[in-house]
């Protein structure tokens, strides 16, 4: 058995040094395999540095624009409170100006009342004054229908 053994032991170390035979070639294949993962690795990592890169640069810009956006969104606050206070002011104005002019008004509107109340009164004197004359041509015309009346007639006397 120790022969038998031994031809075992041979057969099996011919099939490895047959399957190892292979190995340097497959080796060498694993070794291109590795050089083409490295150079995209590299390539990756050069990508990646140019992308961070790229990334930086656009985070900059965006930062800048946010701060000119910034500035001029400042601005447009300051423009908008001067407007709403110019505005205020300007509606203060108008408010004095309508109380002016309603105040003038009402002065007006009083001082027509007075001088309305005027001309009616008068107008009620001149009315009074010529109903008393009226009546009182009413009374003489009646007196001297009266005395007409009781002379005799023109036609009477002849």
């Amino acid at each position: 058995m120790p022969q038998n053994d031994l031809e075992i032991r041979v057969e099996f170390l011919e099939k490895t040094v047959a399957g190892l035979a292979g190995l340097p070639q497959q080796v060498q294949g694993l070794s291109t395999q590795m050089q083409d993962m490295s150079t995209r690795v590299q390539d990756l990592s050069t990508q990646f540095v140019q992308l961070r890169k790229d990334v930086k640069t656009d985070i900059s810009d965006v930062r800048v624009e946010v701060g000119a956006l910034r500035d001029e969104m400042g601005a447009l606050r300051d423009e908008m409170q001067g407007t709403r206070a110019a505005l205020r002011g300007e509606i203060q104005g108008g408010r004095e100006e309508m109380h002016r002019t309603r105040d003038e008004l009402r002065e007006d509107m009083a001082s027509m009342h007075q001088d309305l109340a005027k001309v009616i009164l008068a107008n009620h004197t001149q009315m009074l004054s010529l109903h008393e004359d009226l009546v009182e041509r009413i009374t003489r015309l009646g007196d001297g229908l009266k005395s007409t009346a009781a002379a005799p007639p023109p036609d009477a006397v002849r």
